[in-house]
């Protein structure tokens, strides 16, 4: 009988985890294989999750770096839109409720004024890393911010 590895070419990308892969596999094995083992994915029509998340993900780093006013709300507005509309037309918003830009924009100074009071500096953004989980593995991730409070904790 065939190895696995003689059916289906080794892939570098296999040995990088990350949070996404390990929610993958816990939730079920079988979609971690067809994902990141096969690499199967729908073709043909982008992701409202992923699309609308990293549009968010653009608008939060705007703002994380530019403060909570007016202007940034615009400004980040605009980044989120720029990246939305790349892939959902505005005759698709209805079908997408309730990750539309309608909902992000109202949203926006709410998120500012929930976190407009918190006394920390953004020292990073949107920054990625590793970190060793045993002796031959290491976890990626990325983190929104990395902010310093007075106190210097982070």
């Amino acid at each position: 009988m065939a190895k696995f590895s003689q059916i289906i070419p080794e892939n570098e990308l296999w040995s990088v985890l990350d949070a996404s892969k390990v929610q993958d596999y816990s939730c079920c094995a079988r979609k971690f294989m067809f994902r990141h083992v096969f690499g199967w994915r729908k073709v043909g029509e982008p992701n409202i999750h992923l699309e609308f998340g990293t549009a968010v993900h653009f608008a939060m780093e705007v703002l994380a770096e530019d403060g909570y006013t007016a202007e940034s709300y615009a400004k980040a507005y605009t980044v989120f839109l720029d990246h939305y509309r790349k892939f959902f037309p505005v005759e698709l918003d209805e079908h997408n409720k309730p990750k539309t830009p309608a909902n992000l924009l109202r949203m926006l100074p709410q998120y500012g004024a929930y976190y407009r009071s918190d006394d920390f500096d953004v020292l990073h953004v949107e920054t990625a890393g590793s970190v060793p989980i045993s002796d031959d593995r290491t976890m990626n991730f990325k983190m929104d911010t990395i902010c310093q409070d007075d106190r210097g904790y982070f």
